[in-house]
Parts: C-alpha cells; sequence; structure tokens
C-alpha cells in the first residue's frame, strides 16, 4: 500500500509505519452544522493515523476544557502534522490561534486546518 502522505511512492501498510517518520495526526472540535462524529471521519480522510477530539465547545483555549488537546501535544514532535478541523480547534480569537501555531512551529510541527489539507500532499502542508 503506498503512504500517499510523505513521499507518492513511498510504501507502508499505515502511515507512520517504521520506514515513515512522519505522523500525521487529527484535532476536532464541535462545529457549528456538524456532527463531531462526521469531523473526525474527515481528518482520517484527509490522512490522520490517529485523532483526537474534545467534544464540547469552549470558549477560550483553556487547556483545562481541552482534555484531549492537552494529552495529543506532548507527543507531536518535529516532522509531524496536526490537522484541525476547525480554526476554534486552535483558540477563539486570532491572537491565541496565532500563538498556538507559532508554539507548534518553534518544535518542527506543521499545523493545516482541514481546508487547506483537503487536496494538499504532507509536503504542500509544509510549506503553509
Amino acid at each position: 500500500m503506498t503512504c500517499g502522505v510523505c513521499e507518492p511512492n513511498h510504501m507502508a501498510t499505515v502511515h507512520g509505519a517504521s520506514d515513515c517518520d512522519t505522523k500525521v495526526v487529527g484535532y476536532a472540535v464541535p462545529a457549528s452544522g456538524a456532527k463531531l462524529e462526521d469531523e473526525v471521519a474527515r481528518l482520517y480522510l484527509l490522512g490522520a493515523s490517529i485523532v483526537f477530539w474534545d467534544e464540547t465547545t469552549t470558549s477560550g483555549h483553556q487547556m483545562s476544557r481541552r482534555p484531549k488537546l492537552k494529552k495529543l501535544l506532548p507527543h507531536l514532535r518535529q516532522g509531524d502534522v496536526l490537522i484541525v478541523n476547525s480554526q476554534n480547534a486552535m483558540g477563539d480569537r486570532p491572537s491565541r490561534r496565532a500563538a498556538f501555531v507559532e508554539k507548534l512551529s518553534k518544535r518542527g510541527v506543521t499545523v493545516a486546518p482541514a481546508k487547506e489539507a483537503r487536496d494538499a500532499s504532507l509536503r504542500d502542508l509544509r510549506e503553509i
């Protein structure tokens, strides 16, 4: 089976297998007008090998209100990609979203909104 995430001809049974060091992780929060289950399924379809989600919509970006986000962040490594279903998954204000992306970028993690990840390869995602 072709991985198709990190290289078009890379062979791996599941993305993230021993020959492929890049992890693609999804994170979802409820989005207006969409079922959370559909949002999670969409992240898998976009290439996430694992998806975390928090089931409640919260105002603010307090980690105590997003336990699954808090749980996944320490596992992200340089070269990994985090696909989020909604900009609100990264914070409720532009300044908080920017700080979230900057913090992960400094660690070498690419953050990609699902809208931008839909038709992009991993190589393209790293340029976002």
